[in-house]
């Protein structure tokens, strides 16, 4: 903890892993668009792209940075589904309902990681269904994200909370409520 620092200035902080495998909790507050206590680590810094795809209000699919998407998380749920999944189309509308629920009110943020067959498939499903972030189905790190968390089958939701460390290996199965957001999201 820092004593004696201004709150009316911008401070900058070094943060260091405890290891190569370490994730690191971002703690430099806004001065670099990540908000103190947030799930941005240098495993998931370096395995999704820089840019990701974000909703607007309205509906429309953005590209934005990964660190201001990701600024202020507490826990990261990576979303492994797909559109021609059966089991997939009646968990997505559960998740949906937990995200719209409790995703601001804990911290919680949703990557949709896509195992569609092609864009056009991503792009429909997507667009049309859920209210979260996304990984550009043309980037490669959806294949690390799947080998990373040992996705075999789908539907899959990893939990990855403070620290980056896994803290549900597939939400999927269990349940989605405060209860669980609260747990994920402990610091």
């Amino acid at each position: 903890m820092k004593k004696n620092l201004s709150t009316n200035e911008k401070h900058y902080f070094r943060v260091t892993a405890l290891s190569a495998s370490d994730d690191v909790i971002a703690t430099s507050g806004s001065s670099n668009g990540v908000k103190p206590g947030a799930v941005v680590s240098p495993w998931l810094t370096s395995t999704l792209p820089q840019t990701i795809h974000e909703k607007d209000p309205k509906g429309a699919i953005k590209d934005v940075t990964l660190r201001s998407a990701l600024g202020g998380a507490k826990a990261v749920v990576f979303y492994f589904s797909a559109s021609w999944c059966g089991p997939c189309r009646n968990f997505t509308p559960k998740l949906v309902e937990f995200y719209r629920s409790y995703g601001a009110k804990f911290g919680v943020k949703v990557v949709f990681v896509s195992c569609d067959h092609n864009d056009g498939e991503f792009g429909k499903y997507y667009g049309g269904h859920m209210p979260w972030l996304a990984v550009p189905f043309e980037d490669e790190s959806r294949e690390r994200l799947q080998g990373r968390y040992g996705v075999s089958g789908i539907p899959r939701a990893v939990v990855v909370g403070v620290g980056g460390r896994v803290v549900c290996d597939n939400a999927v199965g269990g349940g989605l409520g405060e209860n669980e957001a609260r747990m994920w999201t402990k610091g």
